[in-house]
């Protein structure tokens, strides 16, 4: 999933413009953190609600406990298309070069990357601890909200069907199972044969939720795809 994400963010960010911003302390007003985004209002929300153990995250929650929180102001805009990533290393180096001691875990652009980044070892560690970890409904949305209608790379697309038919091997699970066996593993689960009107309420709830964090232009063309998919018929 974090690579799908990560797959998606990168398509997103050569659509449209890219804005480079910086995190101060309110108190002292140092410079702790070099980002990206493409959705200001977003990602400041996401800033006032961390989660993680990434240094940032923790510092942000420790400014949280003093009832305080970070500022945020945006250093540089990249044009739809520009190298938004080589900005981001620019001005992670710079403030470097200064003796700032920001809270990036990388040199910025495509991740965690050089001698600051993790070595193979340290990420095999990551993905054991976080194996299994649930998903909250909250993260599950954004997840969902940020994939929504980016096609993912065929090499993505590969891998993961790589990785679930050597999980299916390896429990000795057909890779693909007859209509009939999947209705039997739905009914052992408690699912229904067909979803009441409660279930479908629920799910409509749940796909309201997602396209209410979607950036309003997203949700502006997504309306327009229904406009001219009803003039169709």
């Amino acid at each position: 999933m974090m690579y799908s994400l990560y797959s998606a963010f990168m398509q997103l960010t050569n659509e449209r413009k890219t804005y480079i911003y910086r995190l101060l302390d309110p108190r002292d007003r140092q410079v702790k953190y070099i980002g990206k985004t493409v959705n200001l209002a977003w990602r400041g929300k996401s800033h006032r609600s961390p989660y993680g153990e990434s240094h940032c995250a923790r510092w942000l929650r420790c400014l949280r406990k003093l009832g305080l929180h970070a500022e945020m102001e945006i250093i540089e805009t990249v044009e739809a298309g520009g190298d938004w990533a080589a900005r981001e290393r620019h001005w992670i180096a710079y403030y470097r070069s200064q003796g700032v001691d920001l809270c990036n875990m990388s040199a910025g652009g495509e991740g965690v990357e050089g001698p600051r980044g993790f070595s193979e070892a340290t990420r095999e560690k990551l993905r054991q601890r976080f194996k299994g970890r649930p998903i909250s409904e909250e993260q599950k949305a954004r997840i969902s909200a940020t994939l929504l209608g980016h096609k993912q790379p065929e090499s993505q697309v590969q891998k993961r069907a790589n990785t679930i038919r050597e999980r299916r091997a390896a429990k000795g699970t057909p890779l693909y199972s007859s209509a009939e066996a999947k209705r039997a593993r739905r009914r052992a689960a408690g699912h229904p044969e067909k979803f009441s009107s409660a279930w479908k309420a629920k799910i409509a709830e749940t796909l309201r939720n997602r396209f209410a964090m979607l950036p309003p232009e997203e949700q502006e063309r997504m309306r327009e795809q229904g406009r001219n998919a009803r003039r169709a018929d």
